[in-house]
């Protein structure tokens, strides 16, 4: 599956927007014919679903004719919308319809703002108790601090009895200095794992997006933090998520306003490519693992990194990929210049 970023506006200033190089920059929008290519592009690999993203997608001056597109498209099974559910109720009628998904980012109100956070409430409200929308539901929080607030969102997880959260850790964007990533993850893994106790007490999974910790930062104290709620929630499986040996990612494709697609907000400065250079979506993803994934592994930023077996064997990026895409770069730059020599040879 691949997200079409159909408008740039959004309602809030959330103070760790991952796409900070676009939202609310100018009022860029998606025109229909741009939504249309881009729909094609995704489903030519064989997709039946996508994502519809911003900025909030729903301040689209055309939302609902997007909807409706969606709807009327045989070949899309499922459409997840990317949300900060403050605009929800306007357009119930469309939503209802079973191929819609939803990913409602629950944001404190101290970072929406009280009133806004209230809508978002009463909206909930409507989909889960009026529309019976709740297992299409997923609602999410994004850990950007070491004190990050999570109270108010187990109020809302507890009302509606969901099982599971997704959860991610923000990292900074590439307009921001970057540190270490081991220090951000030491700074705010005290809370997370606080936090996740709490969910695993009450039967609610963490389900992570993206930036899993990465297995050496847990200590034998923190898998017996959790291991009697974990053995609750998880029956007999055998690993909790956040502990997951993999800690990588696949290309997350997000095609913009003017087809231009990136390998993810995270590196959108680094990966912009035009979809109508590639014959689709599978194609894209290739060129992305071949230029950007490809050096996650053959690449370190911290000294511990450096003889890690995890590493070595494919299976740890060491964190989000923003981290190290200085190294990355370098590394492209002495590959294509050793191909070029190897070509001179010829």
């Amino acid at each position: 599956m691949a997200n079409i970023v159909i408008t740039d506006v959004c309602n809030l200033h959330c103070p760790y927007c991952f796409a900070s190089e676009f939202v609310n920059k100018e009022a860029n929008e998606i025109s229909m014919d741009a939504f249309r290519q881009a729909k094609e592009f995704i489903l030519s690999s064989g997709c039946k679903g996508l994502g519809i993203i911003g900025g909030e997608p729903l301040l689209h001056s055309a939302f609902k004719e997007i909807l409706e597109d969606i709807i009327y498209d045989g070949r899309v099974q499922k459409a997840t919308v990317f949300t900060n559910g403050i605009h929800c109720d306007e357009y119930l009628d469309q939503f209802s319809h079973e191929k819609f998904r939803f990913l409602i980012n629950c944001n404190s109100p101290t970072d929406t703002g009280v009133r806004n956070y209230e809508k978002l409430c009463g909206n909930l409200e409507l989909m889960i108790e009026k529309r019976y929308m709740k297992n299409r539901i997923s609602l999410g929080i994004n850990m950007y601090k070491p004190d990050f607030e999570y109270e108010y969102l187990l109020k809302l997880l507890d009302r509606y009895h969901f099982d599971n959260l997704r959860v991610s850790i923000t990292v900074p964007n590439g307009s921001t200095k970057r540190g270490s990533a081991f220090d951000d993850f030491r700074r705010i893994k005290p809370r997370m794992l606080e936090f996740f106790n709490v969910l695993l007490s009450m039967g609610i999974r963490p389900r992570y997006d993206c930036n899993k910790l990465p297995s050496c930062l847990f200590e034998w104290e923190d898998y017996r933090f959790l291991e009697e709620n974990i053995r609750q929630v998880m029956g007999d499986k055998k690993i909790h998520p956040n502990m997951a040996e993999v800690v990588r990612c696949r290309p997350v494709v997000d095609i913009l306003q003017d087809l231009t697609a990136i390998r993810c907000f995270g590196l959108s400065q680094y990966t912009k490519a035009d979809i109508r250079d590639f014959r689709n979506l599978d194609e894209l993803k290739e060129y992305y693992r071949r230029t950007v994934d490809s050096y996650g592994c053959n690449t370190v930023y911290h000294e511990d990194c450096t003889g890690c077996r995890k590493r070595l064997n494919g299976k740890c990026y060491g964190g989000c990929l923003v981290y190290k895409i200085d190294s990355i770069l370098k590394m492209q730059e002495y590959s294509e210049e050793l191909m070029a020599k190897a070509g001179d040879m010829e």
